[in-house]
């Protein structure tokens, strides 16, 4: 018989499984399931003690026009090589959902290993509704600061520059936020990959912070060194600058890539995807904040793809996600 369970002894299994599927290095598993995985968010199908199919259902709020929403991040995904193509994911992300609504989760979101699995996950009623577009530096271009703004790396998350972070990502309009265990995890997370955070100051205040990772050096045997801004957040364009600067001469790199939120003229590149769950909650409160028909006029029975395409402001591309351990 082929049963849901939530039980913390099975986390032996699912290390495993994690292990043979995704590929990462036993420093991020070890990271991972001590800080981040609990019992409680494993979602699991098993045939007499063994694990067919495994997820982890973890719990996000996402700031939306104002709202605090609660949300499900589907991380983990996987299922047995031999056991492939037999149905358990779909299985598997029908009891996710139910879970989901039970919990009060008003939408779930996921990031395809993959660029190949955005299809893959299309089938369970997903679309891509997280992207963002990039600002390339050249170590060449940049100058050092004259202003009054100075950035230094950070290697600990103050209360300081997490109430920043947070007030940052709050002043988007429809983003996933970071709780305070979160960002000590992707600090963590960063700290395994070689990478920095940095803040930038002005005089005693915050004024941007930024998170890079080291690239690997490119197959072709290219000397050039870069790295990879998974965020940043400033006040203005010193502040920004200031930070670039830091992350050119402290990593130390000659080409700075930055992921930012897409812009009208941007190229935009996928990165998450997203399916609705309480749509009823999420309707009401797009409405109240864009609008009477800010949801389309007429949404009873409406697909839950082109739904959930509305609520996150696609292709407007509104919606933001970023800090993920992807």
């Amino acid at each position: 018989m082929y049963i849901c369970i939530m039980e913390s002894k099975k986390e032996k299994q699912i290390k495993q499984l994690w292990r043979d599927t995704f590929g990462d290095n036993e420093e991020f598993i070890k990271m991972y399931f001590k800080w981040v995985y609990k019992s409680k968010y494993a979602l699991t199908l098993e045939d007499n003690g063994r694990i067919i199919s495994s997820l982890m259902l973890l719990p996000y709020t996402l700031n939306y026009y104002g709202t605090e929403l609660p949300i499900g991040y589907i991380a983990g995904a996987c299922t047995l090589a031999d056991e492939r193509g037999k149905g358990w994911m779909t299985r598997l992300m029908s009891l996710a959902f139910a879970e989901m609504k039970r919990r009060g989760m008003a939408l779930a979101t996921l990031i395809p290993a993959s660029a190949g699995l955005f299809d893959f996950y299309d089938r369970y009623g997903f679309v891509r509704a997280f992207e963002y577009s990039f600002s390339i530096h050249t170590r060449a271009e940049l100058a050092a600061p004259t202003g009054s703004c100075i950035a230094r790396p950070m290697d600990k998350l103050d209360r300081r520059a997490f109430a920043y972070s947070d007030r940052k990502l709050r002043e988007r309009p429809v983003c996933v936020l970071h709780n305070r265990a979160d960002m000590n995890n992707i600090m963590r997370d960063m700290s395994l990959a070689g990478g920095r955070a940095f803040v930038a100051v002005r005089g005693d205040a915050l004024c941007g912070m930024a998170f890079a990772t080291p690239v690997a050096r490119p197959a072709s045997g290219s000397d050039e060194r870069s790295a990879l801004v998974r965020e940043i957040l400033f006040e203005d364009d010193e502040a920004r600058a200031a930070l670039v600067f830091a992350i050119a001469e402290t990593m130390p790199v000659d080409r700075i890539v930055c992921r930012i939120p897409c812009t009208a003229a941007s190229t935009p590149y996928s990165y998450g995807m997203a399916r609705v769950i309480d749509a009823d909650r999420m309707i009401a409160l797009r409405r109240a904040a864009c609008g009477a028909e800010a949801a389309g006029a007429e949404t009873e029975g409406m697909d839950v793809k082109l739904l959930t395409s509305i609520l996150l402001d696609y292709p407007d591309r509104r919606a933001h996600m970023s800090l993920m351990l992807d």
